[in-house]
């Protein structure tokens, strides 16, 4: 671009250089009347991105410049493709009316992907977060914002890094060590899962560490470095006091340097782009803590909670949990519901109060519809209230802010009526202040005002002494130009005469082609047409000019009265938020009850003992789907008696399901919903794990069995006596020999560790089933129910004590569709192999250790002469003797031989 400073010699042009050379990452959207226009380099990007005609226009010695505009009107769509395209937009806004000299121009904010405000564009159940991430040595901080609805979050994760470990390296190249990146890994991951940041921003220190900042490209989106990341500890501070008060000092979690900076970072860049200070953002609160129910992102990815195998880009939530258990009936609740379905309670006592919440609900459905009607008519109010306060809104808004303020007051007085002292809190969050701005605003703003807050016909009569008389001038007037075109009329002759007004003449009177000789001497042409001309009079101008002096003077005052109801609206801000989050807290609690009364669930009992009995349990997603053809099943774990059950049993017959529906029965409860079983005791549990099939992860290098062998070391290493733990076919990506091997050591660590926690474990390595005779007080075996008829499996889907005996791998084939031919080969070569020593080498469940000098305990060799003993009458089981030769027979003879001398 600096190609063209020199050349540009127009002021607009040069103005337009100043401007563009203060924002140089952005795309700047530049204010020319009724368009905003793109020059140059960003005509050219944003042409192309927006599929809209790029020009080349003459101006005058600057020759041509690349150009392409946008109406002003459609802005928010075309800016919205802008930024989701990774672009900064800044939107640069005329600030004086044209007329003699260059108009002023500046920019008046800066878009971002974190920092979208147009409703339109986003998801009303879904909150928009700008993430900024300050990295210390055993500490990550995270700072998130939502700048839609001013909710702000803060959280330190500890780094799983040896102590002293780098102490001499320069920070560029201890971030950059395999040790410290490792480290980041599953906090990141889980900063992903819980927020999916539209933006993330770091520190230009971070941008320059070139392994560290691969590694934050790899986990997010959208990542930008910010250069004007505040260095200056006291900097720090006093953002967060102009912020946040003297709340700030004392506020718990921002007491470490690196939190302090990450937020003291986010709101100076969040006012950067808004270009004021936010007086919307809330005291943060917390991002990760203890007191919830911890998921990976693996867990919630398996137990499809936001979104499913079947999703698509048009439906990404089909058949899945939220899309299933979500009938808020406000955005605000939406949002809300998702958080608690992302972070679940891990507290006994809120749970059982969100519980008893429900039941009154379910036990008083009148008042339940009555609530639940009033919270139909409430919009958006977070996002209502941010648009007003960051200027942004329109006079409809504040109007649509008035109705909803009538709305929560419904909402209180429904709930006041329900003399439960449950939903005291709720009622005092709902305060008579609310009703107080009500009544201002609507004492002010017209029933239907206009959008445009500078263009007048916002403000009631009655309100301004100096605008009425104003509007009494301008009403008169309007009154007289309506006399004199009847009077010009009547003179002329002309009876099609008119008197218009545009912007750019003002006041003129037009006359058709065929009525110019009837014209009188004192009409003055101003413009000639194709079919008419216009003209003017002196008195016509003289009256002109006392209309729209008028006109330009109560719009002043109508925006001037317009911005004062605005900072009436900011002071009441953080009231309105926390009555817009009892709102959202009802709806919730309100939802629950209404699935729970529509599905038959149940309430939940919770204990601290470590047991988990569910009776008649049912997956809530499968079950909507097969609608009354759902086979309820009934699972006890228990630390003392039961700890481990292991599932076999063939594929489809009903196994993944059933331990999915134990999890979500787990979450449901700790988010405090009903659950869909007969009966359910749930233990207060501290994390749920789901080990499942996973897919290649390609671009971080890693192949199904290692993605598979990664999580299951992250639930050998965290899972404690109080998790629950959904082992799925752990051992699939490899050999069969290494696969229940790995398999079987895998269970024995999860019985033997003393913070064993409650696990179902599936599998199709049935020599696995002889664990339960080793470990009788932690083990129980169970398979599905499988029946025969006419020679082909029937799948009872039903849960029953004991091993299963039969995979029907081959019938399951069948059934899959597989073509005659190939099952029949496949049941040959079946055959073959069973009968074979290759069959009998490659399928060992337990490698045959060689003895060694050092003395193993009972524990490490009890499995295994159980095992050889399984295998060897399995083998004998599965001989055919019409059919075996003497070679073959002479074979297992010296296999069996062997194996035993090696024992």
């Amino acid at each position: 671009m600096s190609d063209h400073v020199t050349e540009f010699t127009t002021p607009m042009m040069q103005q337009y250089l100043r401007i563009k050379a203060q924002y140089a990452d952005c795309i700047l959207l530049y204010r020319l009347g009724d368009f905003y226009e793109m020059f140059l380099e960003d005509a050219e990007e944003g042409a192309e991105i927006l599929d809209i005609t790029l020009t080349a226009r003459a101006r005058g010695k600057d020759g041509r410049v690349p150009m392409a505009g946008i109406p002003y009107h459609a802005l928010d769509n075309y800016l919205y493709k802008l930024v989701q395209a990774g672009k900064k937009v800044a939107i640069c806004e005329q600030m004086t009316e044209p007329g003699k000299g260059l108009v002023e121009r500046e920019v008046i904010r800066i878009v971002t992907p974190g920092t979208v405000l147009d409703e339109k564009n986003l998801s009303k159940n879904e909150h928009l977060y700008i993430l900024f991430l300050t990295f210390g040595r055993q500490i990550l901080a995270a700072a998130a914002a939502d700048l839609g609805t001013g909710q702000v979050l803060v959280s330190e994760i500890k780094l799983e890094i040896p102590r002293g470990q780098g102490k001499t390296q320069k920070a560029t190249e201890f971030f950059d060590q395999d040790s410290y990146l490792l480290s980041l890994k599953e906090p990141l991951q889980q900063l992903e899962s819980l927020l999916h940041p539209a933006e993330v921003v770091v520190s230009p220190t971070v941008k320059e560490t070139k392994a560290l900042y691969q590694l934050l490209e790899h986990n997010f989106t959208y990542l930008t470095s910010n250069p004007d990341w505040p260095t200056e500890p006291d900097s720090w501070l006093e953002t967060l006091r102009q912020q946040f008060g003297t709340a700030s000092i004392t506020h718990p979690l921002l007491r470490s340097d690196l939190t302090i900076q990450a937020a003291a970072a986010l709101i100076q860049y969040l006012e950067s782009t808004q270009k004021m200070v936010l007086p919307h953002l809330q005291l943060p609160k917390t991002l990760i803590t203890p007191s919830h129910l911890e998921m990976d992102p693996s867990t919630i990815s398996n137990l499809e909670l936001f979104s499913s195998l079947s999703s698509t880009e048009r439906h990404p939530q089909i058949n899945t949990l939220i899309q299933l258990i979500d009938h808020t009936k406000t955005a605000m609740g939406g949002r809300l519901l998702r958080n608690w379905l992302r972070q679940p309670l891990n507290d006994i006592v809120t749970i059982e109060q969100r519980l008893d919440k429900v039941e009154f609900f379910l036990t008083h459905p009148d008042q339940l519809k009555q609530l639940q009607q009033h919270l139909q008519q409430i919009i958006d109010i977070e996002r209502l209230l941010s648009r007003i306060v960051l200027k942004q809104g329109s006079p409809k808004d504040l109007r649509s802010l008035v109705d909803m303020l009538s709305e929560l007051w419904a909402v209180r007085r429904t709930i006041e009526e329900t003399g439960s002292p449950l939903f005291h809190q709720y009622i005092e969050e709902i305060t008579d202040t609310l009703l107080e701005l009500r009544h201002t605003l609507d004492s002010y703003l017209l029933d239907d005002p206009a959008f445009d807050p500078r263009q007048g016909n916002v403000i009631k009569t009655g309100i301004d002494d100096q605008l009425d008389e104003l509007r009494q001038v301008v009403q008169h007037s309007q009154e007289w130009i309506a006399e004199l075109e009847l009077t010009e009329r009547q003179k002329t002759g002309i009876n099609t005469l008119k008197i218009r007004f545009n912007q750019v003449f003002g006041f003129y009177i037009e006359v058709s082609k065929a009525n110019l000789s009837l014209v009188p001497d004192y009409f003055l042409r101003k413009q000639t047409l194709v079919n008419a001309e216009r003209f003017i009079t002196p008195e016509l101008k003289k009256h002109e000019e006392i209309i729209l002096g008028a006109k330009e003077k109560t719009d002043k005052i109508e925006y001037d009265l317009f911005l004062r109801l605005v900072e009436r609206v900011k002071d009441n801000v953080a009231t309105i938020q926390a009555a817009a989050n009892a709102v959202a807290t009802l709806d919730c609690l309100a939802n629950f009850a209404e699935i729970s009364l529509l599905r038959h669930y149940t309430r939940p009992s919770l204990n601290t003992t470590g047991e988990l009995e569910i009776i008649d349990g049912r997956h809530p997603v499968v079950e909507e789907i097969l609608q009354h053809r759902f086979v309820p099943n009934s699972v006890t774990l228990d630390p003392a008696r039961r700890q481990l059950l292991l599932l076999t049993g063939p594929n489809m017959a009903g196994k993944s399901v059933l331990m999915r529906q134990v999890a979500l029965i787990v979450i449901l409860t700790h988010i405090g919903c009903y659950v869909p079983a007969k009966q359910a005791n749930i233990s207060l549990t501290d994390r749920v794990f789901v080990r499942s099939g996973a897919a290649d992860m390609i671009t971080a290098g890693l192949s199904t069995f290692m993605v598979e062998m990664v999580e299951t070391a992250q639930i050998l290493q965290s899972a404690t006596e109080r998790s629950v733990v959904i082992m799925d076919e752990i051992g699939r990506g490899t050999s069969t020999y290494d696969g229940i091997s790995i398999a079987w050591a895998v269970a024995e660590s999860l019985i033997k560790s003393p913070r064993g926690p409650k696990t179902l474990f599936a599998t199709h390595y049935h020599e696995l089933q002889t664990l339960a005779d080793s470990f009788p007080d932690k083990i129980r075996n169970a398979h599905m129910a499988v029946t025969e008829q006419d020679q082909q499996p029937v799948f009872l889907y039903t849960l029953k004590e004991g091993g299963a005996s039969h995979s029907y791998g081959l019938a399951v084939a069948q059934l899959a569709g597989i073509p005659a031919e190939v099952t029949k080969r496949a049941t040959e070569l079946l055959s073959q192999l069973e009968r074979s020593q290759q069959y009998v080498e490659k399928n060992q469940a337990v490698p045959v250790r060689k003895s060694s000098q050092k003395a193993r305990s009972p524990s490490e060799t009890s499995p295994a002469p159980h095992l050889q003993a399984e295998l060897f009458l399995s083998e004998l089981r599965q001989l055919s003797l019409d059919q075996l030769t003497p070679l073959e027979a002479l074979n297992l003879l010296a296999l069996w031989k062997k194996r035993a001398e090696t024992r």
